[in-house]
């Protein structure tokens, strides 16, 4: 499984559990679909909606450790937090994407999302930020027997992989940007702006 399909389906686990779930699962047994995304279907299958809805509220909307809004991790209350939403925008926009659905531009399953079609430069400003956010979440998810965990860790594993930090795709048409080969420094090469995120 690629990294961009592992992204695509812990987007689609993480959103807010519907009646597109039921879709989903069927889809799933007609194209491979990751071990971890079958289980959670099955889970969900086996799980009344509305249990599953507020089972997904408990988790995620009332635990301030699970939040899927990134930023509430890398910078909390802080005035940082509004820069970085502002700069994620912008991230989206200079890399051609505009994201629809009324979400901030943090929450969890948009990045994700975003890190399946992105260019490697950007991809690797949002993994350098969050990767780490990612992890704790999968960590705490870990910890409570979440049946969200194994697509979190997923997730997280995905992004540390993308991280500047991580060795590039040699093949990547933006392997020679400079946000790519400068590292942990890659924040401050993003085009059109001197920060990221």
């Amino acid at each position: 499984m690629t990294r961009a399909e592992t992204f695509l389906w812990a987007a689609q686990l993480l959103r807010y559990p519907d009646e597109e779930l039921a879709a989903l699962a069927r889809e799933a047994r007609r194209e491979p679909a990751p071990a971890w995304a079958v289980a959670f279907l099955d889970h969900a299958a086996a799980t009344p909606l509305l249990d599953l809805q507020a089972a997904f509220v408990q988790t995620f909307d009332l635990n301030r450790a699970a939040c899927l809004y990134l930023t509430t991790h890398a910078y909390g209350d802080s005035p940082l937090q509004g820069r970085a939403l502002a700069a994620l925008t912008e991230l989206y926009r200079d890399s051609g994407c505009t994201p629809s659905g009324g979400e901030l531009p943090d929450y969890l399953p948009l990045v994700l999302e975003f890190l399946a079609m992105a260019p490697a430069w950007a991809a690797a400003c949002l993994c350098e930020k969050f990767a780490t956010a990612a992890q704790g979440i999968a960590a705490h998810l870990a910890a409570e027997n979440s049946p969200w965990a194994p697509m979190l860790r997923a997730a997280a594993d995905a992004m540390r992989e993308c991280a500047p930090d991580a060795a590039p795709d040699p093949a990547s048409p933006d392997a020679d940007h400079p946000a790519i080969r400068g590292g942990s420094r890659a924040a401050r090469n993003i085009p059109s702006r001197e920060v990221c995120i």
